[in-house]
């Protein structure tokens, strides 16, 4: 893998893009079945996909302070 591909996975760019589409999607869907709040849960999803990213960041540093120090 090149540096971009991984300066790619890691960008916050990316996160923010696909925590949009997530938003998106998901307020869509939720007006097209008629379901109620759907701004609401469309926060909610894209708001656990940005913590799940955050999380696993930290996550991954750990683990490298602590297997390759």
């Amino acid at each position: 893998m090149t540096n971009s591909e991984d300066g790619w996975k890691s960008s916050k760019f990316r996160v923010g893009l696909i925590a949009v589409m997530i938003f998106l999607i998901t307020a869509l869907t939720m007006h097209l079945v008629g379901l109620p709040n759907i701004l609401y849960g469309s926060l909610v999803l894209s708001g656990g996909y940005i913590a799940i990213n955050i999380i696993l960041a930290i996550a991954k540093g750990l683990w490298i302070k602590h297997f390759y120090r």
